[in-house]
């Protein structure tokens, strides 16, 4: 039985490796973020709704992964699964620079800064599940 497997297992090995290699392909791209938020001054108790875009980092691209049988494994399944992922994030300030009032009046000269994290650089890493 362990013999017919291990034919099974190399069969299956041969021909993903005749297929031809795959290449991980994992960079950062660029995405539009639209953003509302609403904010209260704890000491005044004024509230605004500010919004705004921003044009931030992404991770794109796809990663090779792959399910092979095997006869070690309870599952029957050796699982090597990788995603595209932030490898490093940095700190990245906007502002929300168009602010209403609770009754949607514009507020000229008002504005917020918020801090996002951004990716500064992307990897295919080990998934988690």
């Amino acid at each position: 039985m362990n013999f017919l497997l291990l034919i099974t297992y190399c069969t299956a090995a041969l021909f993903s490796m005749s297929r031809g290699q795959q290449h991980d392909s994992c960079y950062p791209g660029v995405t539009e973020l639209v953003i509302n938020q609403e904010i209260l001054d704890e000491d005044t108790g004024f509230r605004k709704f500010c919004s705004g875009t921003a044009s931030l980092q992404k991770c794109e691209g796809s990663c090779v992964s792959q399910v092979s049988p095997s006869v070690v494994s309870s599952t029957g399944f050796s699982k090597k699964c990788k995603c595209c992922r932030e490898s490093v994030t940095r700190p990245k300030l906007v502002t929300l620079t168009t602010c209403r009032d609770m009754d949607s009046n514009l507020l000229v000269g008002h504005s917020h800064v918020i801090e996002l994290n951004e990716p500064a650089d992307c990897a295919c890493t080990e998934c988690a599940f």
